[in-house]
């Protein structure tokens, strides 16, 4: 028997081409929903300005065919479950009717549509019109972009429902998105930056390395490309640094240092930006110390602790490091970062300096 594909999946995907293309086109990145997690958004665009990512983004409901034109142009058919869900989206969602056969697109903000119509989330009628006048195409891209991005997605409104969906950490992508419209449209609130931080400890994974990344936003850290789209305020950044110093401690720090891969601590990796946190706690030198001896720990672990702890103490008291490197040889001695540790040492003893993580 032979597999069947519905004529809809072929006529959909036609509009998801037609629809990227033009974001492409204008250097943003879409990026498809798997149809597994699709629970009522196609596609995210990440907005790009002038060849620097933004951190702004939109979910993009995405219907293709000539069923959807109306008299007055077109119309988005859904129902209650999808208004509610679309209402509740801390981040902008978009449509786009695409017409095949006329070759053309019009777009409507729908999180705005509901925004203006709340009585029909609850009461109907469940259609959002879309007018001809708001074409989606290459021309009108810019002005589309301006649009979606201008709208007050950083008011209290929807800082409560990033919020929301960031507390759901056990589901993924909920947390994600909720993540990413914390740093995209709420940065430069103090609270966005309590709430990370102190939710570091309980979310595990995935997730907390992607939120570890946002919170190597807060460091120095030379390898961060600042612009318009991540700058944070000044008041907001010198209060995150402080909590982040008088916050983290030994079960974050541990936590930390084991995201680190197998690109160790070079420029641009995982490791790098745990190193940048880590140098930030204010117990930094105890914390990474107790680890490093600590024998309960993994193996790579204590490496890992042990490797900061040298270039971290290195500023303070070469003799220090030298004995620390003395006592972990001597206490692991079979393990294989002692070859390393003992050139470190050398180098130490000779240059009085091992130069900087990630140069």
């Amino acid at each position: 028997m032979t597999t069947r594909r519905k004529q809809t999946a072929g006529t959909s995907s036609e509009g998801f081409h037609f629809v990227g293309g033009i974001a492409t086109g204008a250097n943003c990145i879409i990026q498809k929903v798997d149809e597994g997690n699709d629970q009522g958004n196609d596609a995210y665009i990440e907005f790009i300005s002038g060849e620097v990512a933004t951190s702004l983004f939109a979910w993009v409901q995405i219907k293709t065919g000539a069923s959807y034109r109306r008299s007055d142009g077109y119309a988005i058919p859904a129902d209650r479950e999808h208004f509610e869900y679309w209402n509740n989206s801390p981040v902008p969602v978009v449509g786009v009717v695409y017409d095949p056969e006329r070759k053309f697109a019009a777009w409507i903000n729908i999180s705005e549509y509901l925004r203006s119509h709340p009585d029909a989330i609850e009461n109907g009628p469940y259609s959002i019109p879309v007018p001809v006048s708001n074409a989606f195409s290459a021309e009108t891209f810019e002005s589309f972009k301006q649009q979606v991005i201008s709208y007050n997605y950083s008011s209290d409104f929807y800082f409560g429902r990033s919020l929301e969906y960031f507390a759901d950490y056990e589901d993924h992508q909920r947390c994600m998105i909720g993540l990413g419209s914390l740093f995209a449209y709420h940065r430069n609130r103090k609270a966005t930056w309590f709430y990370l931080i102190q939710s570091f400890r309980s979310i595990e994974g995935i997730s907390a390395v992607q939120l570890m990344k946002v919170l190597g936003h807060l460091p120095n850290n030379p390898y961060v490309f600042w612009h318009s789209g991540n700058i944070l305020d000044a008041n907001v950044e010198k209060y995150g640094k402080s909590l982040l110093a008088k916050t983290f401690g030994r079960e974050e720090v541990l936590k930390l240092i084991s995201f680190v891969d197998e690109y160790g601590f070079a420029a641009g990796s995982l490791g790098y930006v745990v190193s940048t946190i880590v140098f930030a706690v204010r117990d930094a030198q105890t914390i990474l110390e107790a680890l490093a001896f600590d024998a309960a720990i993994s193996e790579d672990q204590r490496a890992n602790a042990m490797f900061l702890l040298i270039h971290y103490s290195q500023f303070n008291s070469v003799d220090f490091c030298l004995e620390a490197i003395d006592r972990y040889v001597a206490a692991f001695s079979d393990t294989e970062d002692c070859e390393l540790f003992n050139l470190m040492k050398e180098t130490l003893a000779r240059e009085g300096f091992l130069g900087y993580l990630g140069t």
